[in-house]
């Protein structure tokens, strides 16, 4: 389970706060990101998650760049997980090398 919030503080910077339970692990988890708008369509984008307290464990970060077209965001990212989603990356990660991460979202409008 994840909430999100996002604010607009200034006029082309934009925060997130994460805050996830997962159930299978039973961990809860905070994360942070950035995204700052270079462009209408292109963004830097960065988050970071906390992870548990288990000692073998590293915070979970990544970083890098979002551009957005008619329906379509393109992100290509390095992080120092492999995990696709927040409820996996809340945990932090194990390892600490740098991984590059290449998404495709697909935006639905229900106008």
């Amino acid at each position: 389970y994840v909430t999100s919030q996002q604010k607009d503080y200034i006029d082309k910077l934009i925060t997130n706060i994460h805050l996830g339970y997962d159930g299978y692990n039973e961990r809860l988890g905070l994360g942070i990101g950035l995204s700052y708008f270079l462009q209408d369509n292109l963004a830097c984008i960065g988050e970071y998650f906390l992870g548990t307290n288990q000692t073998d464990t590293h915070p979970a970060y990544s970083f890098g760049l979002k551009y957005d077209t008619f329906g379509h965001h393109f992100i290509i990212s390095l992080q120092n997980h492999s995990e696709v989603f927040t409820r996996n990356a809340i945990a932090g990660t194990t390892l600490n090398n740098l991984y590059l991460g290449i998404m495709v979202q697909r935006i639905f409008d229900w106008e």
